[in-house]
């Protein structure tokens, strides 16, 4: 199963939309995002382009939560929240993600899952903790750093980094 991995697209529309393009374009099942859409119109953007079920936590720039729960009610119905962190079974793989990197580091450490990920320092990064693949996809916005995604692969649990 191909899954897209995004964080921190701080509103960022035009790369949004260059990422879905390659997401869909990929195969991927499901998105996982990381936090820091920032306003509620990012998530309409990702519900109405992307068919399959994804998945969201919140970041420390997320203010309107209320607004981003609502939406899920009624028009964007293939996102699902999760605060503080996420736990998921996808592809046959144990998944964990937050926002913070803090937190993903933590996650790993106890080798409970076999893929942990996080976001915030916009630092796109992979490494192995013991068994647990540890994934940050970098930044959707390219704020610091040049604007990047993932796609993981959980048949042979190995990721790919996406430019925009």
């Amino acid at each position: 199963m191909k899954i897209a991995i995004i964080s921190d697209t701080q509103d960022n529309l035009i790369n949004t939309q260059r990422a879905l393009e390659i997401i869909n374009q990929s195969g991927a099942e499901a998105i996982i995002h990381c936090g820091d859409l920032c306003s509620p119109w990012i998530l309409k953007e990702l519900t109405s382009k992307f068919a399959g079920p994804i998945h969201l936590t919140f970041g420390n720039n997320d203010a309107e939560e209320f607004l981003f729960m609502e939406w899920t009610k009624t028009e964007g119905q293939n996102a699902k929240f999760y605060k503080p962190m996420g736990e998921l079974e996808l592809g046959g793989k144990k998944i964990a993600f937050t926002h913070y990197s803090v937190f993903g580091e933590g996650l790993a450490a106890t080798q409970k899952y076999d893929l942990v990920i996080y976001g915030h320092n916009h630092l796109k990064s992979e490494q192995l903790v013991g068994q647990t693949l540890l994934i940050n996809p970098g930044s959707l916005c390219g704020i610091g750093q040049p604007a990047s995604f993932a796609i993981y692969d959980s048949e042979n649990n190995q990721v790919t980094f996406e430019s925009i």
